[in-house]
């Protein structure tokens, strides 16, 4: 899919095995197929994840400037990528970012360089539309973070955190709801400041945002805004690693009341 800032198309035809590699624009026309293609790609390993929607380039849709590119091997789609451009902050001073997202290449291709060709296509793309590039991977998919060492260094992380159960414990203070920037606004003010940060806000967009809320205690305040990514980009738990699977066996063996 063309962004605003779009209008040429890339063909890649390296020596050996991908030979006739070849580079375009998606389509929305090609969307059942990319859908076909990441339906095979389960990100991670004991921890495993698949990826739901009905479109595949919706994400992308979610910023102003962006691409999404193919790559087709004797006229299969073989892979997919996409790269959008982000006002950010690099250690406090305003930058523009290049983020890459969505990259998906088939299971059995992998280990031939088409993930790079991909990466690097974008990023040339990138280049001139921003002042650095990132993407992020989960800390188990080394294939994709083999793509992301393209980028340069290791910049930080994030994790997943699956809670096996909780318990419910009375508080005392006054919750309300509030907007989103409210509830940003006062994380932006309580942490930081970040090496790197994005603005969620930046472009207007709040694709996905159920609602947001502030708490207000004798220990201070605290908020919390709810996303939901269905239609975008659902993500499914596949499986769990096996301590937390024995996690979950050992709390569903307690007394409820103990849960």
């Amino acid at each position: 899919m063309l962004s605003p800032t779009t209008s040429s198309r890339d063909a890649s035809r390296p020596d050996g095995p991908l030979a006739g590699l070849a580079l375009d624009d998606y389509s929305p026309s090609e969307n059942e197929e990319a859908l076909d293609l990441e339906r095979s790609c389960l990100q991670g390993a004991s921890y495993r994840l698949a990826f739901r929607r009905e479109e595949f380039h919706r994400r992308a849709e979610n910023f102003a400037v962006h691409r999404i590119a193919t790559a087709r091997l004797a006229g299969r789609l073989v892979a997919v990528g996409a790269a959008a451009i982000k006002e950010a902050e690099y250690r406090e001073r305003p930058v523009r970012a290049a983020f890459l997202f969505d990259f998906r290449v088939r299971p059995e291709l992998r280990g031939l360089a088409i993930g790079r060709t991909l990466a690097e296509a974008l990023l040339a793309w990138a280049a001139p539309r921003s002042e650095l590039a990132y993407t992020y991977a989960m800390g188990d998919n080394p294939a994709a973070a083999r793509v992301g060492l393209l980028l340069g260094s290791d910049a930080g992380g994030y994790s997943y955190l699956a809670y096996p159960s909780f318990r419910e414990r009375p508080f005392a203070g006054r919750l309300s709801s509030a907007s989103m920037a409210e509830v940003h606004g006062h994380k932006r003010r309580a942490a930081g400041p970040w090496d790197f940060y994005a603005n969620p806000l930046a472009e207007g967009r709040a694709a996905g945002h159920v609602g947001s809320w502030l708490l207000e205690g004798p220990d201070g305040l605290a908020g919390c805004s709810a996303w939901s990514n269905r239609g975008i980009l659902e993500e499914v738990v596949v499986s769990l690693p096996l301590g937390l699977r024995l996690a979950r066996r050992a709390v569903a063996a307690l007394p409820s009341g103990r849960r």
